[in-house]
């Protein structure tokens, strides 16, 4: 049997996860949620390299793109690029099909999530202005993720990338099709 990884990417509230889930449903593969790299491991993407198929079809929910754009705007740190090539030129030889798929989203869509959960945050003291300044934080960083995101799958990755497809049209792409499903 083939085996499929599908690299869900996008920008905070995209709705990552819930693509995540729905190609889960389609396909019975198994979703790992990527965080933050763990400072103490020995490179920065060493923690994609155990979590990868066997057989079948795996989807990483905010991997090594998103770590890697938001280490660029986070920490400012712009030295991980052999690292990530270095990655995908291991994933070639590791996996049968590799497939990028990015959740686009408008400001305007996302920006009362975002809104909602800065105002959780926001404290009783915490005056208007702190709550502008966390908004206009996270707008800056939407605007770098999405611009970072298609430089790289246009002149970066060795895989092919799709935006905002739906599942059947990611589904179409795997190796193995048909799969049998309801949403």
């Amino acid at each position: 049997m083939t085996s499929s990884l599908i690299i869900i990417s996008g920008a905070d509230r995209a709705g990552k996860s819930t693509l995540a889930k729905q190609l889960s449903q389609a396909t019975g593969g198994t979703i790992y949620h990527f965080g933050p790299p763990d400072r103490t491991q020995k490179g920065i993407f060493e923690q994609y390299k155990h979590s990868l198929p066997s057989h079948g079809t795996t989807i990483w929910d905010r991997s090594y793109v998103c770590g890697f754009i938001l280490e660029r705007f986070r920490e400012n740190n712009h030295a991980h690029i052999g690292e990530l090539l270095e990655l995908e030129i291991w994933l070639k030889s590791q996996v049968d099909s590799v497939l990028h798929v990015g959740v686009v989203r408008k400001w305007h869509e996302v920006a009362d999530l975002h809104l909602e959960e800065i105002e959780g945050l926001m404290g009783a003291g915490d005056a208007d202005w702190y709550r502008v300044n966390l908004l206009l934080a996270r707008c800056n960083e939407h605007r770098f993720y999405y611009q970072e995101l298609f430089e790289f799958y246009d002149h970066l990755t060795l895989f092919p990338s799709l935006i905002n497809p739906t599942v059947d049209h990611i589904v179409s792409q795997l190796p193995t099709p048909p799969y049998h499903y309801e949403i």
